[in-house]
């Protein structure tokens, strides 16, 4: 599996604080580049937030200037206050189109492991103590790496160094889960 050090990744913007019980959040914009994205929020391309040092995608679903640099955005797997307080703090990245390391990171994932991340769709995705967390529904190939959605909601990375255990039998992938996406 590809390495999350594999692309380049640029700081965009910080989350500043939580805005309301909803999930919503303030950020400032470090890069005008961003801030245009912003302006055309029909864009569906992720941004990146490190969590124990692994890039992890969140989807912005709706975006609002407030004043200056800072701008109100709401993510779609952050749904409440608390959630959002975790962001708190982090900085917003994206990738950076022009690297050639990411140019060249589609090639870093065979068909063998495509087939075996295929073959866990359905199981179920339990954390380190043993608590279900959903049902994985899907994948996707990001340039930074795969990620499971879990409850076709909640993106979790999936990387060789979370991974516990698999079994096949009773159709579980047991993993040390990132703090703040649950």
């Amino acid at each position: 599996m590809r390495s999350a050090d594999s692309i380049k990744l640029t700081p965009v913007a910080q989350i500043v604080k939580t805005y309301d019980s909803t999930g919503e959040v303030l950020i400032r914009i470090n890069a005008p580049e961003f801030q245009e994205r912003l302006e055309n929020i029909k864009i569906k391309e992720p941004v990146f937030i490190h969590f124990e040092e692994l890039p992890v995608p969140f989807f912005i679903t709706s975006a609002v200037r407030r004043s200056g640099n800072a701008w109100i955005i709401k993510f779609s797997t952050v749904r409440d206050g608390a959630h959002a307080q975790e962001l708190v703090g982090n900085n917003i990245f994206v990738e950076d189109k022009t690297s050639a390391d990411a140019k060249d990171a589609e090639s870093d994932i065979s068909d063998e492991q495509i087939s075996d991340i295929e073959q866990i769709m359905g199981f179920k995705l339990l954390d380190e103590d043993g608590a279900e967390k959903g049902v994985i529904t899907s994948f996707y190939e990001f340039t930074a790496n795969v990620c499971l959605e879990i409850n076709n909601s909640t993106m979790v990375p999936l990387h060789d160094d979370l991974i516990i255990s698999v079994s096949k039998k009773d159709r579980t992938i047991t993993m040390q889960i990132p703090k703040g996406l649950f």
